[in-house]
C-alpha cells in the first residue's frame, strides 16, 4: 500500500464514523387522520407536544401544525384528499419534529374547537369538526404499538428530555411559509399575534363551559380548567409544571365566597389572555413571562366566573399562539356581553422604578366600555398597595377596537417594576387578581343586570 493510501485509509475511516453519527430520534412514532377527521399520534413516554393554528387567507387554507422534540428521520410532503390538502413533516431546528395539516382553502376551521387531548402519556388526539367531507384516512406506523421513553439526546452531556421547548419556532416567533423541506418554518405571524392573541394563538384559539378536568391543548378557548392547562400544556395530568420554579401554584382552593351575586346563567364573558406560545408577551425580573402570569390569572378567573353562574369563553387555555383576528372573531360569535384581555406590562430592564396598573378601553365604543375598565381598575388596585394608578385610559388595540361588546385590556403591572414584578412572581398574589378581576366584573354585569349601566 502507498503512503498516500496509508495516509488516506484512517481519514476515510473517520468520515465514515461521522456519518453514522447518530441524531436525536424524533419522538413521533405514529400519526393517524380517520375518516371522521380525527388526528391521532403515538410519541414517545412523557414528551410535551405544542400545537399551533394558522388560518387561511385568499388560495391558502388553514393549517395547524404540531411541534415534538427529536429530529424526523427525512422531511417529506404528503398528498391529503378530501377537505385535507397536505401533511407536511419537517425539521423547523435540528431537535424538533414538526407535524403540518394543511387544509383546502375555503375550510372553515372553529379554533375554539381544537384541542390537542392527551389520551395517555405517548397517545394525543386532535378533532377537526366539520371537515370530515371525502377524507379517507390516512397515516404513518402504528398508532396501537406500545412506545417508549425518548432516548436521551447524543452528543450532550446531560440527559435531554427533548421537551424544553419554550419558544416553539426556529426562530422563537412566527409563522411564515413552507420551506424546501416540506415543513412551515413558524416565523413571523408579526402583528397577527396579539400579544393578546392565543397563538395564531397556535393561533386559533370554546366556549368555556365544561367541566375541569379535561387536559390537552386547547388551541384557544376552551373550558376553563382548574389545572392552568385547561385543555392545557401540561396536557397529560402526571407531566410536571413546565416551569415549577418560577410559577408555583397558590395554596389553598380556589373561593368565590364573597363575589358579587349576578343572575346565574344570564350572562356570558370572553377572557383573552395575552400572547401565548412562541410569543412570551414581555419578559422582565428574573425571566418573568407575561404569558406564564396572564394565562394563570385567567383560568382561575374563569373559574371564579363559572362559580357565579357567568358562562365563559376562553381565546386560549393553554401556550399556544392564537392570532388577533381569531380572538377578536370568537369573541363578537360568541354573544357575549364583554370581553377582557389581560395583560402585564413591561418597560426597559434599567428602568424598575417604572411600576402601575392600568385599563383601556376604545373611546368611540363609549361609556359602557369606560364603566368596565373603570370597574376592574378600581379593584385591581385595591390588591396592590403602593403601585401607582396609570388610570382609566383610551386605545385603539385590536382586540378592543374591533370587538363589538363593552371590552377592556388591563394591565396588571410591570414584569420589569421592582414592585410589580415580585407581585405578578407570586401565586397567592396572582389568585387576588383574579379575584379582583372577577369582582371587578361581577360589579360591572350587576349594574348591568339592575339597569344601571
Amino acid at each position: 500500500m502507498s503512503l498516500r493510501a496509508r495516509l488516506l485509509l484512517p481519514l476515510l475511516l473517520l468520515a465514515d464514523l461521522a456519518s453514522l453519527r447518530p441524531t436525536w430520534a424524533s419522538s413521533l412514532a405514529a400519526w393517524r387522520l380517520t375518516s371522521q377527521g380525527v388526528l391521532e399520534l403515538r410519541t414517545s413516554v412523557n414528551v410535551n407536544p405544542l400545537a399551533f393554528y394558522e388560518a387561511g387567507a385568499g388560495q391558502r387554507g388553514p393549517r395547524v401544525w404540531i411541534d415534538l422534540p427529536g429530529a424526523p428521520s427525512h422531511s417529506r410532503s404528503i398528498n391529503g384528499n378530501g377537505d385535507l390538502r397536505q401533511v407536511r413533516i419537517g425539521q423547523p431546528d435540528a431537535s424538533t419534529t414538526r407535524l403540518v395539516l394543511e387544509f383546502a382553502p375555503g375550510i372553515r376551521l372553529d379554533p375554539g374547537d381544537l384541542r390537542l387531548v392527551g389520551t395517555a402519556r405517548d397517545r394525543w388526539k386532535m378533532e377537526f369538526k366539520g371537515v370530515a367531507a371525502g377524507l379517507i384516512a390516512q397515516g404513518e406506523g402504528s398508532i396501537e404499538t406500545a412506545s417508549l421513553p425518548l432516548p436521551a439526546r447524543p452528543w450532550s452531556s446531560g440527559s435531554g428530555s427533548g421537551s424544553g421547548f419554550g419558544s416553539n419556532s426556529a426562530s422563537g416567533s412566527g409563522r411564515g411559509s413552507a420551506t424546501g423541506s416540506g415543513i412551515d418554518s413558524a416565523s413571523g405571524f408579526g402583528s397577527g399575534i396579539d400579544s393578546a392573541s392565543g397563538s395564531t394563538s397556535a393561533s386559533g384559539s370554546t366556549s368555556a363551559s365544561g367541566s375541569s378536568g379535561a387536559s390537552g391543548i386547547d388551541l384557544a378557548n376552551g373550558s376553563a380548567s382548574a389545572t392552568g392547562s385547561g385543555r392545557g400544556l401540561t396536557s397529560w395530568s402526571r407531566r410536571p409544571p413546565a416551569r415549577p420554579a418560577l410559577f408555583p401554584t397558590a395554596s389553598g382552593p380556589l373561593s368565590a365566597e364573597g363575589l358579587p351575586l349576578v343572575p346565574r346563567g344570564r350572562f356570558k364573558v370572553v377572557i383573552d389572555p395575552g400572547h401565548g406560545g412562541p410569543d412570551p408577551g414581555a419578559v422582565g425580573i428574573a425571566g418573568l413571562r407575561e404569558t406564564d402570569v396572564v394565562l394563570d390569572v385567567s383560568l382561575q378567573l374563569a373559574r371564579l366566573l363559572q362559580s357565579r353562574g357567568v358562562e365563559v369563553v376562553l381565546t386560549r387555555t393553554s401556550e399556544v399562539d392564537v392570532d388577533l383576528p381569531p380572538r377578536v372573531a370568537l369573541a363578537n360569535s360568541s354573544g357575549a356581553d364583554l370581553f377582557l384581555s389581560v395583560h402585564a406590562n413591561a418597560l426597559s430592564m434599567d428602568r424598575p422604578d417604572v411600576n402601575g396598573i392600568e385599563s383601556f378601553y376604545f373611546e368611540p365604543a363609549g361609556n359602557r366600555a369606560r364603566s368596565l375598565a373603570a370597574a376592574v381598575q378600581q379593584q385591581m388596585l385595591a390588591i396592590s398597595p403602593g403601585s401607582p394608578d396609570r388610570g382609566v385610559r383610551t386605545a385603539r388595540f385590536f382586540v378592543i377596537r374591533r370587538t363589538v361588546m363593552p371590552s377592556t385590556l388591563v394591565e396588571m403591572g410591570f414584569v420589569t417594576g421592582s414592585l410589580d414584578a415580585p407581585r405578578l412572581m407570586d401565586a397567592n398574589f396572582r389568585r387576588q387578581m383574579a379575584v379582583a378581576l372577577a369582582t371587578g366584573v361581577l360589579t360591572y354585569l350587576q349594574n348591568t343586570a339592575q339597569g344601571l349601566r
